[in-house]
């Protein structure tokens, strides 16, 4: 699984020759971002850990107080609101590519319930595996 350490494994800017188009996140092993076949560098920890909590919520969405608690261990500071409105606005910046407006985010989404994180289940690793091991065990059968 993706480190939560806040180390960075990938660099930034590496083109990926497999013609790979949208947006691809990698978390078993290093935490890799790909948008359109090139590696791009999620940002420092609050960010890192940020898109890990989104991923593991599945397209649903967080709670901003949740968030809270989460990324600082159920001891959020003083400023934690502020900090994860941060964390988003720099995780948008990697994240979205195109918008037609100033809140007009596809990604990493706000709803009523909170933030939500739209990656395409061909665009993440934990989904292919899941898919690639239940063709396997049906071959298997």
């Amino acid at each position: 699984m993706a480190r939560l350490d806040g180390t960075r494994d990938a660099p930034s800017a590496v083109p990926v020759t497999s013609g790979e188009r949208g947006l691809r996140v990698a978390v078993l092993g290093p935490l890799v971002v790909r948008r359109d076949g090139v590696t791009v560098d999620p940002g420092r920890r609050g960010q890192r850990l940020l898109l890990i909590r989104l991923l593991l919520a599945d397209g649903h969405a967080v709670a901003p107080e949740t968030l809270c608690e989460d990324l600082w261990q159920g001891q959020p500071p003083a400023a934690a609101m502020p900090s994860l409105y941060a964390h988003v606005s720099k995780l948008r910046g990697v994240l979205e590519q195109r918008r037609r407006g100033p809140r007009d985010f596809e990604v990493l989404v706000t709803e009523p319930a909170g933030y939500a994180l739209r990656v395409p289940p061909g665009g993440r690793d934990t989904v292919c595996f899941t898919e690639a091991l239940t063709r396997a065990r049906r071959e298997l059968a």
